[in-house]
């Protein structure tokens, strides 16, 4: 098995190498940013054909695979997995903003956030759908995607009151029926990332209905991350951990029925459900109640504040500077602008003051918070007093 990993590794990497260094394009990558730019300004672009558009796609497609294999082999926090995650992004974002039609049921511009989501730029994930009109279905995994897990619940009470009668225990019976007859006496469309498929233009018309098997998919990924988005709220294991098996099992089902945009989106949404189980407030900040379980339910209230804020979510500067809070000693954190370091303060301060536990008779805690503006500190102050006091 470690041979078999080792082999996996070195074909990933050697792909990486070729596709995804930082800082530098192939050819047809530079062609295709350069068109997207054009695109966007209103301008003649570069001459270009949909097979060109169709190669990049399944460049980006691999380039997922691979992140996969860097993460199987070396880890969540995989270097090669991250460059590999932004390059796919990069490759779809541009086709999206070219306008090229690589998909057929799945826009590219979620798929792209996706992308973002994993290579740890939630921000560019963000930006991307907020200029997408994207609704229905795809807004509510997009939402998920940029992590507005308020968002993904208010979207999905209007799916399910537009779609009623996909709604009760047997909602979807009819949809899946309905792809077990489609898929009658015909192979299944392979997803499997090393076949690669024989596409003409003619194979991506303009506008195409779901397949049967795609709906029933897009529907019971939709009902699963209405479940994940509330137990990630409100930090409800159970919850989480029953929507996660569910996402697991519709990658698997993908696999093997569904188209290759189908199989991508339930790969990217699985991962990204994965991370932020993984990274939540309610499971990373637990350390700093260990020794104190009454504080339990402050720190609770805390973070489900901070959810009901979109940053329930821990990024990776803020992870680390959590792990250096529950050592208890003192350390500078040092990161761009925009990149979590108030919720790293926010914690330093709900640790100190409401968390630790205080001898009798001893003088109440103070904290010293300096920022450049006394309307920050208010603000500061305001969040705290909403999420602990």
């Amino acid at each position: 098995m470690a041979d078999l990993d080792e082999d996996r590794r070195a074909l990933a990497e050697r792909f990486r190498l070729a596709h995804a260094v930082e800082n530098s394009l192939t050819a047809q990558q530079a062609r295709l940013f350069v068109r997207s730019i054009q695109n966007g300004w209103g301008v003649q672009a570069l001459a270009w054909t949909q097979r060109q558009s169709i190669e990049l796609f399944s460049d980006a497609r691999r380039l997922l695979h691979a992140a996969s294999i860097f993460e199987d082999t070396d880890g969540h926090d995989s270097d090669a997995a991250a460059s590999c995650y932004r390059r796919a992004g990069e490759l779809l974002e541009w086709l999206s903003r070219s306008r090229d039609e690589v998909t057929r049921e799945i826009p590219s511009e979620i798929l792209a956030a996706g992308a973002y989501q994993l290579a740890g730029l939630p921000a560019m994930a963000t930006g991307i759908l907020r200029r997408s009109k994207v609704g229905g279905a795809g807004g509510i995994i997009g939402a998920f995607l940029s992590c507005d897990l308020d968002s993904v619940l208010g979207r999905s009470a209007v799916f399910w009151q537009e779609n009623a009668e996909l709604t009760g225990r047997e909602g979807s019976a009819r949809l899946l029926n309905a792809a077990e007859e489609s898929a009658e006496g015909s192979l299944p469309s392979t997803a499997e990332p090393d076949k690669e498929p024989d596409l003409d233009e003619d194979d991506f018309p303009r506008e195409a209905p779901f397949s049967p098997i795609a709906w029933y998919v897009v529907v019971e990924t939709v009902r699963t991350l209405g479940l994940l988005a509330e137990g990630l709220r409100r930090g409800e294991q159970d919850r989480t951990g029953i929507a996660l098996e569910k996402l697991k099992a519709l990658a698997e089902i993908a696999t093997r029925w569904a188209n290759d945009e189908t199989w991508v989106m339930l790969r990217l949404v699985f991962a990204a459900a994965e991370r932020f189980v993984r990274n939540s407030l309610y499971r990373r900040a637990a350390a700093l109640v260990a020794e104190t379980p009454a504080a339990g339910e402050r720190l609770r209230r805390f973070a489900r504040e901070q959810f009901g804020r979109g940053r329930g979510v821990l990024w990776a500067s803020q992870i680390k500077g959590l792990e250096r809070l529950t050592t208890g000693s003192a350390f500078a954190l040092c990161t761009p602008t925009g990149s979590g370091k108030t919720m790293v303060a926010n914690l330093a301060l709900v640790k100190e003051l409401l968390l630790k536990p205080t001898e009798p008779g001893a003088p109440g805690r103070l904290a010293l918070y300096l920022v450049p503006s006394r309307a920050l500190a208010g603000e500061v102050e305001a969040k705290l007093r909403a999420g602990c006091i």
